[in-house]
């Protein structure tokens, strides 16, 4: 892969400051990312709501509107959309589980309200609602006093819902959703992502911002392969300080891509990289290193040439008190007898300094030129000695940067003393007699350096102590903002040239590999299956299992089994709602990935139920996308008998239409013309049948196909005993007033329903095991001029709630809100 390679890395690191202002960068590859963040998703799937049950009516189209009731949705699932650092892109994907879509349309210059749509929805074919959201234009997220960590979605964008293959009506649902999402307080329009508790002492993140980034369009990245350009990374900037946050650049290219690879071309490519600012890493530690040292003044610590903290510097000085010593003491042939010596004024520095992993620490003073007295004698006579000298004292140890690899203190950088090192420098020179200056030097130990030594010991005690006592921090802790997982992160390699880069792999435990397909729904009928698989595929043994959500359960007969890596749902009667989520994990060694599975008691979901189509015409091919759930490969799709269209997959021509993603989905092609016999119904509308089947269930999208324009209202009555009396009126051209046609003049045609409808009352009688609507049409009979008729799909359940919608589009349309 065209990544930097780690000298190329490193000579970035040294450079300058690279964090952007922020205090710490957190950089992931975004396909792990993803992978945590979908196994997170599913380990703590629950049946709790993110969202209320929405409800709303919006108009969808000219003339059109759309009602959504009681539409529950499951609980959001985060990913990283792009690669982009200049439109960086979240999304929070939630399958609908339950609820019911209407679309009506009203006939221009009539009340008459036709119905276009109607689907009753079920997790198996249950469309998604996705919200995008613009990370460059979510200003931050934020961590409260408690801790929780929270993305700002009140300015997300590119709500879609996947109800329809036109992708305006989609939008339009989508912004639907989202009216009712803003319609929460600000402070709850926001995503949890974890809890950091705050920590005395540590650094506690306050804000920070996630962005993504490209490798292929990265800095100093060419000639990048078409995997490599959908390849890249999220990178977390995180602030430590209230109010003051750094920048991304604009544009992939100002910046490289951050996880180099790694020294030996061997190993695994880097995965995660937490960077920590020089300034709050380093010169913080600095500062607690200094600040318990008595003495230190003029405490200072500047930037370096390239803009780091890497010198702490202090002034330092003491006084050792003069003093006329007559301790007699031999040295060699030479006794001393006198030793008087001045006030020792030391001054000096103290400084640490920063080079890749070590600080060095060193206290050095020395005193200026000062003359000693040293009466001495030897076989003859006594003498006395005045030479110049000074002395020089310095204080030193190094202290080693190192990340803690396993264990429960994993990810902490700690600061291991060595050992402390202490060097006096004496020199004595001139004097009348300076032929005994070697014993002078000698006798500097026995004489002065006692009453140095204390203070000098004093330093080196706190220098040792000063180091052993720095409390080491965790970078691995900063994981928490995104991920909920205990085990994120397997750090692998530290190193601070500058900044603090801790490189390593992203739970590897989580993301080595993936169960694929991620999310899959399967029907209880006998005879179906799910087959899994690992990507990538790994080697060895692995261990299969399932567990019931939420209770936990593994017991065959409630959750099914799972072989080999196929799993085969339980009986239907083992559902004790319509649907059961069940989590099916691969464990191989030591690591372990998961599968969600919805299964539920049909076989079969349509999407929609029925549609009105236009008929084909010249150049005008109308197509319609029809959706059948999301069991791939196991639903057969035909035409009924009668029908004139035709049903086929998707094909590139079709790019114009909104195909929902991971759905199984065809498309529908109305037919020419094609009337049938004069004077009877079929001569004005027909009715084409999809048949969608599955583990022996067979469902029907109807297609409803005017072949004319409809010039009547048909009207609708409900009578006693659960019929419907229909009528079709029309403006009578001659009186101006309307008129409704006699049964008698009216020839009917049940389309789709068990009922009749009686000739001579107009009045149509449900059957036995009615769905939940019927398609019928009328026409003018005998009809010697442009035939009197019109067509309806009439619900036969959920009237109330379908007349009141009738009544709001009616309402609505009069006040132009269309």
């Amino acid at each position: 892969m065209a990544r930097p390679t780690f000298e190329k890395y490193m000579r970035y690191l040294r450079a300058e400051p690279r964090t952007l202002g922020w205090g710490a960068l957190l950089v992931y590859d975004r396909f792990r990312a993803n992978r945590l963040l979908a196994q997170e998703h599913i380990q703590r799937f629950d049946d709790s709501e993110w969202l209320p049950p929405v409800n709303f009516r919006a108009s969808t189209e000219s003339g059109s509107w759309t009602e959504v009731r009681d539409l529950v949705m499951d609980k959001p699932r985060l990913s990283f959309v792009n690669s982009s650092i200049a439109s960086s892109k979240a999304r929070l994907s939630m399958n609908v589980v339950s609820g019911v879509i209407t679309q009506l349309r009203q006939l221009p210059g009539s009340d008459q309200m036709e119905l276009v749509s109607y689907t009753v929805l079920n997790p198996l074919g249950g469309p998604t609602v996705r919200m995008d959201i613009t990370l460059n234009e979510t200003n931050s997220g934020s961590i409260d006093d408690e801790g929780r960590v929270t993305l700002d979605l009140s300015t997300g964008q590119g709500y879609t819902f996947e109800v329809s293959s036109w992708k305006e009506m989609n939008e339009k649902l989508g912004e639907a959703v989202k009216a009712e999402f803003e319609k929460w307080p600000k402070e709850a329009r926001v995503w949890e992502l974890n809890i950091i508790k705050p920590l005395a002492g540590a650094l506690n993140p306050q804000e920070f911002a996630v962005r993504t980034h490209s490798l292929a369009r990265s800095q100093q990245i060419t000639n990048a392969t078409q995997e490599e350009q959908e390849e890249g990374a999220v990178i977390v900037g995180v602030s430590f300080v209230e109010d003051k946050t750094g920048t991304f650049p604009p544009n992939d290219k100002d910046m490289p891509y951050l996880l180099p690879s790694p020294v030996d071309g061997n190993d695994g490519p880097f995965t995660m990289n937490v960077l920590f600012a020089n300034e709050v890493w380093l010169k913080d530690q600095l500062w607690q290193l200094v600040r318990d040292i008595p003495g230190l003044t003029n405490v200072n610590m500047d930037r370096d040439q390239s803009g780091f903290f890497s010198t702490v510097k202090a002034d330092v000085g003491f006084t050792v008190q003069g003093r006329r010593d007559t301790t007699i003491r031999d040295y060699e042939r030479y006794t001393f007898t006198t030793y008087t010596w001045p006030n020792l004024d030391f001054s000096g520095s103290f400084k640490i300094v920063h080079t890749d992993d070590v600080l060095v620490v060193e206290w050095a003073v020395e005193c200026p030129t000062k003359e000693l007295v040293v009466i001495f004698h030897d076989s003859l006579r006594d003498y006395r000695h005045d030479p110049d000298f000074n002395v020089s004292v310095s204080v030193q140890t190094e202290l080693r940067i190192k990340m803690v690899g396993e264990g429960d203190k994993r990810g902490d950088i700690e600061i291991v003393p060595g050992k402390v090192e202490v060097n006096y420098n004496a020199r004595f020179w001139g004097g009348d007699h300076s032929y005994i200056n070697d014993y002078v030097k000698e006798s500097f130990d026995d004489y002065i350096k006692p009453h140095i030594d204390p203070l000098v010991n004093q330093m080196a005690d706190k220098v040792a102590v000063m180091a052993s006592g720095i409390k080491p921090f965790n970078a691995l802790r900063l994981n928490s903002l995104l991920f909920r997982s205990d085990d994120v992160a397997t750090p692998r390699l530290l190193v601070t040239p500058g900044e603090l880069s801790l490189l390593g792999d992203l739970a590897p435990k989580l993301t080595t590999f993936a169960v694929e397909p991620l999310e899959e729904k399967v029907s209880a009928a006998p005879g179906n299956t799910v087959k899994f698989h690992l990507d990538p595929a790994i080697g060895g043994t692995v261990s299969w299992s399932v567990k019931g959500l939420p209770d936990g359960s593994t017991d065959p007969e409630k959750v099914g089994a799972v072989v080999d890596g196929v799993y085969t749902p339980p009986e239907v009667g083992a559902l004790t709602d319509s649907y059961r989520r069940v989590i099916v994990t691969a464990t191989a060694n030591g690591n372990s990935s998961s599968a969600l599975v919805t299964v539920v008691a049909d076989s079969v979901a349509i999407y929609p139920y029925f549609q009105i189509a236009n008929f084909k015409s010249g150049d005008n091919r109308p197509r319609y996308v029809l959706t059948g759930g999301d069991i791939k490969g196991d639903l057969k799709w035909a035409m009924t008998s009668s029908s004139k269209g035709t049903v086929r997959e998707v094909e590139a021509g079709d790019s114009d239409l909104d195909i929902p993603v991971d759905k199984n989905v065809r498309i529908y092609e109305s037919p020419e013309k094609a009337v049938g016999e004069a004077g009877t119904v079929d001569a004005l509308v027909h009715l084409d049948g999809v048949e969608v089947s599955a583990g022996g269930q067979t469902e029907v999208i109807d297609i409803v196909i005017p072949w004319r324009t409809t010039t009547a209202g048909l009207r609708t009555t409900a009578q006693a005993g659960g019929g419907l009396k229909l009528a079709l009126y029309f403006d009578n051209e001659d009186t101006g007033e309307e008129d409704e046609l006699t049964p008698a003049e009216t020839l009917w045609k049940v389309f789709k329903g068990a009922g009749q409808i009686n000739p001579t009352t107009g009045i149509y009688t449900p059957g036995p095991n009615e769905g939940p609507y019927i398609i019928v049409a009328g026409r003018e009979t005998p009809a010697e001029r442009t035939p009197i008729w019109n067509y309806a799909v009439i619900p036969l359940s959920r009237v109330e709630e379908y007349e009141a919608f009738c009544a709001h589009v009616r309402t609505h349309n009069k006040q132009g809100e269309i």
